[in-house]
């Protein structure tokens, strides 16, 4: 289904019943990215999962994370979401809702974010310039597998082949501009003097292997706002809703008030 926001259209999709949940997707993967743990949520929550833009069947995205969040703050509007909403976001989705509960917080009720930081040092920002300018350079193959190893650990892309080539073709098929400009944002981000302002509940989980947004950079969003919880799931890398749905769903369903 198709949503227009004044930025645009929003590919997206409903299924369950109940409180309403969204659900964000991180640079690397799209909304079917949770399609591991869909069912469990949607037995207590009515669902809501979104192609952010440049992404799926949405419409082009800016360079700059406001850009995300205002969509978000739009979507919530436009699809009549309950204001006491909660959100999980992994990766770009998580600072996303980061951004949505600064920009928004009478749109949004709690947040997950699961693979954040509050910014990311000179080095890290590397990666994103040399991710953006291969994608657009030379396609997503260009940066296909490197993307993959910051969704799993080697041992499991070994383990599970069939769920990695899924996640392959998926990272082949994205469309390399609306890639770059998520890149992008993530990489000017920097939510060091507004974090403090977030009001909502949040918890953060992060992978204990995970080498994009790793264990201390989380740490430090969990520190920075008032009240949040931190769990981290030993083995995991950037996408515990994958790699370990079962882990993951333990840890968010008592924070969602899912019994």
């Amino acid at each position: 289904m198709i949503v227009d926001i004044p930025r645009g259209p929003i590919g997206f999709e409903q299924v369950g019943a109940g409180p309403d949940l969204l659900l964000l997707h991180s640079l690397l993967t799209d909304r079917r990215v949770y399609d591991r743990i869909l069912s469990a949520l949607a037995e207590a929550h009515r669902v809501t999962l979104v192609d952010l833009p440049g992404y799926g069947h949405s419409g082009p995205a800016e360079p700059h994370i406001d850009h995300y969040a205002d969509a978000v703050g739009e979507i919530v509007k436009a699809l009549d979401l309950s204001p006491d909403l909660a959100i999980i976001g992994n990766g770009l989705g998580a600072f996303v809702a980061l951004g949505a509960a600064l920009r928004h917080p009478d749109r949004v009720g709690r947040i997950v974010l699961a693979g954040v930081a509050v910014r990311f040092p000179q080095e890290a920002k590397g990666v994103f310039d040399q991710m953006a300018t291969g994608a657009l350079t030379n396609g997503m193959g260009a940066v296909a597998e490197m993307a993959l190893r910051r969704i799993f650990t080697e041992g499991f892309i070994a383990d599970h082949p069939d769920l990695a080539d899924e996640r392959r073709r998926a990272l082949l098929s994205m469309n390399p501009e609306g890639f770059a400009a998520g890149c992008r944002a993530i990489r000017d981000l920097d939510f060091s003097e507004t974090i403090g302002a977030i009001e909502v509940p949040t918890l953060v989980v992060v992978g204990s292997d995970d080498q994009a947004t790793p264990p201390p950079y989380g740490r430090e969003v969990a520190a920075s706002i008032p009240g949040a919880q931190y769990q981290e799931l030993p083995g995991v890398a950037h996408g515990p809703q994958l790699q370990a749905p079962d882990q993951f769903l333990n840890v968010i369903s008592p924070f969602l008030g899912i019994l």
